[in-house]
This record gives C-alpha cells, structure tokens and sequence, in this order.
C-alpha cells in the first residue's frame, strides 16, 4: 500500500547516463535511432509526455517555440527549440520530406556539397593518416573540435570547410521547417501517422505501451541501468535542472505543473528564470 504522503522512489537518468544514450552510435536504419530520436526529444521538449508527442505536428512549431495543449491537463505549453531538439525535429522533418517526394532544391544543393566534402575528407584521412574505416567517428571528433574551439589551428581547412556547410544546412532547414509548417499539418513522429482523424484514449494508450517496449531494448543497446520508460523523459529533466542549481518554480513551470505543491511531490526523492534560458543550459551540457 503506498499512502497519499508518502514519499516515492523517485527515478530519473543521472548525467553519465543521459551522455551514454546520446552518444551511443545506432544506425540510421536501425529502428531503435527512431527510439532514441523520441526519448530523446521528450527530455530536450521539457519533460514532454509521449501523449503530447504522439499528436505533436509540425503545425506546432511556432518559430523558435512549440506550441500545444498538454493531452492530460489541457493545459497551453509554449516550449522552446534547443539545439539537441531541433536536430532531431530537423531529421524527422527530412524523412517526412522523402516520404512526401518534396524537394527542397537549395538544400539539396548544401546536402551533395556536403557529400562531395565528406568523400575528401576520407580521401584526406587515407592519404594522410593511414586511416581505412571508421570516417563518420574521426570527422565527428574533428567538426566538435572546432565547435569547442579545441587546437582549431591544427584542424585541418577540409573540417572546417564541413563544418561550414552543417552550420549552413542546420539553420537552412530551420527556415524551411518554419515556414513549412504554416500549412502543414503532418505528425513529427510516425505513432499515429496511419490513424485518421483526433487519435483516441486506447490508440494513445496501445501506443505507448508499444514504445515502453522499444524502450527497454534501447537500454539494454545502450548500456543504461537506470530502466527506460515514456515517464522517465519527466522526472529526467527535472532532476538535471534541479542538480543544476534551477529553483523550483521555474521547474514547475517547464513540467507545465498547476502548482509548487505537485512539483515538491514530483521531486521528493532527487538529490539535491526563464525555461527559454533553461532549455538552451540543458541543451549546452550534452551538444
């Protein structure tokens, strides 16, 4: 019997563990990155349930922000984009594209230039350091040590001139997306693209049971103790703001909470502003 008071075992993913899942190298075909793509998303959307991310469309991108109407509460959440957030809604966004047949020609042009650069940087790596495999890993390991200024005099002109074109594309396809979804009213995700008009309880519900499935294989592909369940993405980023020193009001009000009381509930168990500024520091601690 558990009794109202009483406090709660409360679990949440620590940093070490969080850095594991994100850096973890699954396949693009595989079908645990659409996983992760979403768990991941939950935690970087503040904490989103997977009933808001189920219906979560591209018609809600507002900007920088996205807006929506929490599917428990009913509560309006204005969330802000971080950078983790938006590559993954940028991926999902280029996959919708392919599905659609929409071409997008002055990113397609930056996508081949990025390609041809890519083919020379593995030429370069062969012929300079003697390296046969393993390029996407080496390339990645250089284009974050111009992004962390890290002996960037020693990075060789083929990174930097890769790195150039992500940054170019990365905030290409923001304005595209931007723009794009004024009119479009397609989901983010694949949970209810076959289901036609307002998804039920019992669809959501059948599909989040199906995700907490996918979810365990994707710890255990990952390495993680900690077990991954659609709820953890909540108490996960509120426990990492809470460690990072963020009050607990500006906390409440980033879970989308009615008030202190629920938060204090929420966090009994964790060790021990503005949610703009809060997402874009979480963001920062894993990009």
């Amino acid at each position: 019997i558990v009794f109202k008071n009483q406090k709660k075992n409360v679990v949440a993913l620590t940093e070490k563990e969080l850095s594991k899942l994100l850096n973890k190298h699954i396949p693009e075909t595989h079908p645990l990155n659409n996983t992760r793509n979403k768990f991941v998303c939950q935690i970087f959307l503040q904490g989103m349930r997977v009933s808001d991310l189920q219906q979560l469309k591209f018609s809600n991108i507002k900007g920088e922000y996205i807006e929506y109407t929490m599917f428990k509460t009913k509560k309006y959440m204005k969330v802000f984009i971080s950078e983790i957030a938006w590559k993954i809604i940028i991926y999902q966004f280029k996959q919708h594209c392919i599905q659609e047949n929409i071409t997008l020609t002055n990113i397609e042009v930056l996508e081949k230039d990025l390609t041809n650069k890519k083919k020379e940087a593995e030429i370069f790596l062969q012929n300079e350091y003697s390296i046969q495999s393993g390029y996407d890993t080496v390339i990645s390991n250089k284009l974050n040590d111009i992004k962390n200024e890290n002996n960037i005099e020693d990075v060789e002109p083929i990174f930097k001139e890769i790195y150039d074109i992500n940054i170019q594309l990365f905030y290409s396809y923001k304005w595209v997306i931007k723009k794009y979804t004024q009119t479009d009213d397609a989901y983010i995700f694949d949970f209810l693209q076959n289901i036609q008009g307002k998804p039920q309880y019992n669809t959501i519900m059948s599909k989040t049971v199906n995700y907490n499935l996918q979810l365990k294989n994707l710890q255990t592909y990952c390495g993680i103790d900690t077990p991954l369940k659609s709820h953890l993405s909540r108490s996960s980023y509120a426990s990492l703001l809470l460690n990072s020193n963020i009050d607990v009001y500006a906390i409440s009000n980033a879970l989308g909470h009615s008030g202190l009381a629920i938060t204090e509930r929420y966090l009994n168990g964790f060790n021990t502003t503005q949610t703009k500024e809060i997402n874009i520091a979480l963001s920062e601690m894993f990009s």
